[in-house]
């Protein structure tokens, strides 16, 4: 899931002309792109610290109710009957192997 980077739209519509007045440089593309910051690299690092761990906190010796924090993780399949929900040409593959 991504969110535009830019307002679809006329430049008569309203929200392109806010997007003028709020954001002047929107319209200039960015050649390069934007480096992660420290803190992002480490709070993604913890993200992936606790996606890799115990999938049930039985399996650590907790409850559910103990717990400080839970991620929880969903996987989508690349197509649903003759449905593509992701890209065709998208090179990572599910955990069903398709």
């Amino acid at each position: 899931m991504n969110f535009a980077r830019a307002p679809l739209g006329e430049p008569t519509d309203l929200i392109v002309a806010l997007w003028d007045r709020h954001t002047p440089n929107w319209r200039t593309p960015r050649d390069t792109p934007v480096p992660m910051a420290r803190e992002e690299k480490k709070l993604l690092e913890h993200l992936r610290l606790l996606t890799d761990a115990s999938t049930e906190g039985d399996a650590i010796g907790l409850e559910t109710d103990d717990m400080d924090q839970m991620a929880i993780e969903r996987m989508v399949p690349k197509k649903k009957g003759s449905w593509w929900l992701l890209p065709r040409d998208l090179k990572v593959e599910d955990k069903r192997g398709r």
